[in-house]
């Protein structure tokens, strides 16, 4: 396994959101996503406390970069966070 690879693997996302940065923090999850689970996404969401935005997109998978939806959520977060 690459280097890269083992460090995504290592990291506790809640904890990374849940410490450090006032920033908002976006969440966009695929309902049918056997991947990851969206009770870890819903995890995510809740350690980001009120700096989370969390959207599920039913019948989206985990390869969300495809998906118009979750790029349509992506740039309309963008907009409101710059």
């Amino acid at each position: 396994m690459a280097q890269w690879a083992r460090e995504i693997a290592d990291l506790d996302a809640e904890a990374a959101v849940g410490h450090g940065t006032p920033a908002t923090v976006l969440v966009v999850h695929g309902l049918d996503d056997r991947v990851v689970s969206v009770s870890a996404a819903r995890a995510i969401g809740a350690a980001a406390g009120e700096r989370a935005e969390l959207h599920l997109l039913p019948a989206a998978g985990h390869e969300l970069r495809h998906d118009p939806r979750a790029i349509a959520t992506l740039l309309g977060w963008l907009d409101r966070i710059a």
